[in-house]
């Protein structure tokens, strides 16, 4: 499962490059304080246990999960975002690695990647 998760991230990267193609945008632009941030603290969750590690990217993935299945309609224009984000097939990732997660004792770390995420979408919507 994780094998496969890795798979679908090096897929998802080319992903972006289309839609960033697809919407005229230049993707190499200096990395903002949020992304910098959420780099720094991804970094840190490599060299962290896997238990932790695999709890965060539950966290992470979840999120992303929840934000766009609440933004699904047919008149958004991100509609390609909502339906990668909320097809079956990532739905099940997201609810495998939720059977991997220990969320007994992660409040700070749950807290920290949450925290991530809202600083992240804030930078994103302005």
């Amino acid at each position: 499962m994780l094998a496969g998760g890795c798979l679908a991230l090096v897929e998802e990267l080319d992903w972006f490059e289309v839609q960033a193609l697809g919407r005229g945008l230049d993707l190499p632009q200096p990395a903002l304080p949020a992304t910098v941030a959420y780099v720094e603290l991804l970094r840190r969750l490599d060299a962290a246990p896997y238990e932790l590690a695999v709890t965060a990217l539950w966290v992470l993935e979840r999120v992303y999960l929840l934000a766009w299945a609440s933004a699904a309609s047919g008149t958004f224009r991100f509609g390609e975002f909502v339906e990668h984000w909320t097809a079956p097939g990532f739905e099940g990732y997201v609810v495998t690695l939720g059977k991997l997660a220990i969320l007994d004792g992660q409040d700070d770390l749950v807290g920290e990647v949450l925290s991530h995420e809202v600083a992240f979408w804030d930078m994103a919507l302005t």
